[in-house]
């Protein structure tokens, strides 16, 4: 059986040895959902599912952010320099922003995933976010088709991410991207980033492209990805499952996006799409052979 509780914390606050108030708990279960932890609140506050914002500043009603002190942001996208061509917004730019130049990217955006250490921190202090884990944005590795160049870039912007936190490692750290093409590539990756780079576990944005037209996709609840899973609990690290946009083939007229756009992103899509992997993995009997693997789904568990 599968139990989904709202926090999954205790990865992260023991490998940072930060100070947990009276009466919190931390589950056991094998899924976990939520994006924002604080390490400071009672019991009651871990399952509230609040997720701390920038209130705008016309806002009437301010949110007190005097509380927030130790506060552990866990899904924190960034672009790595080597990889601004390939994770740039313009692909997905007609479907954020109907009507726009697909051409011009969200450059605002984009600039706010490059940087880490300053708006980005000034913003932590602001908003009393002491430690923050990075990871590469969506759709990231799974949205590279050709597995021997998946496989490279999941180096690269683990490399750059393990480098960046280097730079201030008591306010961040990072979740490693992983190339899912086969598992034989997915462990080895995760275990060079769990002992050599320091991170605290990996990242997958829902299945893998796959194919020369990138038209295959390709779930984790198989028999081919056993391997992968072992290694995950013999490690004993987190995999965080995230969402990406639909892809071409499921835009075409006819299809259940194509017709209706306007359920794409985060009101509709992500959590359909990605709950029915997660639906999958919990159905394949991996948390019966490997128990002590963890997942967590973002978005207060995708619905």
């Amino acid at each position: 059986m599968c139990v989904v509780h709202l926090v999954y914390a205790r990865q992260y606050a023991v490998h940072q040895d930060l100070h947990l108030g009276s009466g919190q708990s931390f589950y056991s279960s094998n899924i976990a959902a939520g994006c924002t932890i604080s390490l400071r609140a009672q019991r009651s506050a871990f399952s509230s599912g609040t997720i701390f914002k920038e209130p705008p500043s016309d806002d009437p009603y301010p949110q007190d952010t005097s509380n927030m002190k130790g506060t552990i942001a866990v899904e924190e996208a960034i672009i790595d320099q080597a990889g601004v061509e390939a994770h740039t917004f313009a692909q997905f730019q007609s479907l954020m922003r109907p009507g726009s130049d697909e051409t011009s990217g969200l450059s605002a955006h984009e600039k706010r995933l490059l940087d880490i250490h300053d708006e980005r921190l000034k913003k932590m202090d602001e908003h009393g976010v002491e430690y923050m884990l990075l990871s590469l944005t969506s759709p990231g590795v799974q949205g590279e088709a050709d597995a021997e160049k998946g496989k490279k870039m999941a180096q690269v912007a683990n490399d750059y991410l393990a480098g960046e936190v280097k730079k201030n490692p008591k306010r961040f750290g990072a979740l490693a991207a992983l190339s899912m093409h086969n598992a034989k590539d997915a462990a080895e990756e995760l275990r060079r980033a769990i002992k050599e780079l320091g991170m605290f576990g990996g990242l997958v944005n829902d299945f893998q492209s796959k194919g020369a037209e990138a038209y295959e996709k390709v779930y984790f609840d198989t028999p081919e990805y056993e391997s992968f899973w072992q290694t995950v609990q013999e490690l004993d690290v987190p995999i965080y499952f995230h969402p990406r946009y639909a892809i071409p083939q499921d835009l075409a007229a006819g299809t259940k996006y194509g017709d209706r756009r306007h359920l794409l992103g985060a009101g509709v899509q992500f959590h359909l799409d990605l709950s029915w992997h997660l639906y999958a993995i919990c159905s394949s009997g991996i948390f019966d052979r490997f128990p002590k693997v963890q997942i967590v789904a973002g978005h207060l568990g995708e619905g």
